[in-house]
């Protein structure tokens, strides 16, 4: 049983380590390459979505193996909730980091932004993960699906 249960929070933790580099590389091309460092937090939203996508197909299927379609718009919805407070968390987080970071007279923009961005992210994927588990995929839970 507990072998089990290591092998779902490996499948969990895979699937959030894949989402991690999409809003990260999306915030550096927005900030660094494209210029738009006024509107970080745009570009925080935009990284936000296409990881958002892309972990609940992949925290639905394989993490959690429940294929019932029935069950996709509100597990998406539940999901979707989740990743947003998760995503007002994460702005929260990083609004905050950018006050300390200046606050020491450093520049956030050279660097220290990927570094609060990857730290953020850490604390963020575990309160997801704590309320997907609880709400979004109870009954992939119930009916032990994600142990197989």
């Amino acid at each position: 049983m507990i072998r089990k249960h290591i092998l779902f929070l490996s499948r969990y933790g895979i699937s959030g380590l894949v989402g991690i580099p999409i809003p990260i590389a999306f915030l550096y091309v927005w900030v660094s390459l494209l210029g738009l460092e006024k509107s970080y937090l745009i570009g925080l939203l935009f990284g936000f979505i296409l990881a958002l996508i892309t972990t609940f197909i992949l925290q639905k299927y394989w993490s959690f193996r429940d294929s019932e379609p029935g069950g996709v718009p509100r597990q998406l919805f539940s999901y979707s909730v989740v990743a947003v407070l998760g995503l007002v968390l994460n702005a929260v987080l990083l609004i905050g980091a950018k006050i300390l970071i200046e606050s020491l007279s450093l520049d956030f923009f050279q660097g220290w932004y990927l570094i609060a961005q990857t730290v953020i992210i850490g604390i963020v994927a575990v309160f997801n993960f704590s309320l997907n588990f609880i709400f979004t995929f109870r009954h992939a839970r119930r009916k032990r699906l994600w142990h197989h």
